[in-house]
């Protein structure tokens, strides 16, 4: 389980200002959600956590997941970015 404290303790050692986490590994790891992953792709669903205190985590995901991950994650701030997927017709995959 993810621990915010120790994470800001070690960032602060580390002079880190903030994690990002986006790998699908790494992004449940802090979310305590497994994301949609597009095309088993990283970065499509990502966290970023704050060494500042006065800073509170994110979780960014795509638009229509949105619902689904302020379900499961414990991070209150749930954005998500527009999808947009094209499929022409007249041609054969």
């Amino acid at each position: 389980m993810f621990d915010l404290g120790r994470a800001r303790k070690l960032m602060e050692v580390r002079k880190i200002d903030g994690l990002i986490a986006s790998s699908p590994e790494n992004f449940y790891y802090v979310t305590d959600h497994g994301g949609m992953i597009f095309l088993g792709k990283a970065g499509t669903s990502t966290a970023i956590i704050p060494s500042a205190e006065d800073q509170s985590p994110a979780v960014i995901v795509m638009d229509w997941e949105v619902s689904v991950a302020k379900r499961h994650t414990w991070i209150k701030d749930v954005r998500g970015f527009g999808t947009w997927i094209h499929f022409d017709k007249g041609k054969k995959l």
